[in-house]
């Protein structure tokens, strides 16, 4: 519970992406899988921010727990949404 409100916390801060995003990505491989799918929506919230992650949500992609598949496809959304945005 903790580790999932602090990756919740982090993303709401909304600062700092470079630092942010790396502190997050090693959570998506938690034992937890509320805090896995946590890291995986507050990294998407970033937005076009959150492109280095992208090969650890691609990998999330295979996650046993759907909750977490869901997660992060809707995280690489998000980034590709931002990125399409912010390229065009």
């Amino acid at each position: 519970m903790v580790r999932e409100t602090a990756a919740e916390a982090l993303a709401d801060i909304r600062v700092e992406p470079e630092k942010v995003i790396p502190a997050l990505v090693p959570l998506l491989t938690d034992t937890d899988f509320n805090v896995r799918c946590a890291a995986a929506k507050s990294i998407g919230d970033f937005g076009a921010a959150g492109r280095s992650a992208v090969p650890e949500l691609k990998k999330a992609l295979q996650d046993k727990h759907l909750f977490v598949r869901e997660a992060a496809a809707e995280a690489l959304q998000a980034i590709d949404k931002a990125a399409r945005r912010i390229d065009s």
